[in-house]
């Protein structure tokens, strides 16, 4: 089964910056509790990040504080287990040179329908389009 897997983890932060001000604007029109709430707190109660791999959520996490951005929710499912977030980017850590078989969402739906059901709203995926679908036995991925 291997360790806890990461990779760069740059995509997801690079969107949630370059998205900030829409993500902002969006959940302030959702909710209007957030209308008083700095920016900080709309996005801490607003985005939730979630990967499989503790190892990811530690590099995410510590690219965020570069960005300036600090106290989102980063971690596996568990960390989320029983929250919501309006937004729930997930980091699937699997690129284009992970596309064999026996990925983690192919071994149970659990983990990932568990990270779906957090997302009031929205559940954006970060991983490479190859990597999901149609497995090498023609079965379908969760």
């Amino acid at each position: 089964m291997g360790g806890s897997r990461a990779n760069s983890g740059e995509a997801i932060v690079r969107w949630l910056c370059d998205e900030r001000t829409t993500i902002l604007d969006y959940a302030r029109r959702q909710d209007k509790k957030l209308i008083q709430l700095s920016d900080a707190e709309v996005l801490k109660k607003s985005v939730g990040i979630v990967t499989p791999f503790n190892k990811q959520a530690k590099v995410i996490e510590k690219l965020l504080q570069q960005h300036g951005i600090y106290g989102l929710t980063v971690g596996t499912v568990h960390k989320l287990q029983g929250d919501e977030r309006l937004l729930v980017l997930f980091s699937s850590v699997y690129g284009e040179n992970n596309k064999a078989n026996g990925k983690f969402y192919d071994r149970g739906c659990n983990m990932l329908n568990v990270a779906v059901s957090r997302a009031k709203d929205s559940f954006i995926v970060f991983g490479h389009p190859e990597v999901f679908g149609v497995g090498a036995d023609g079965s379908p991925s969760c």
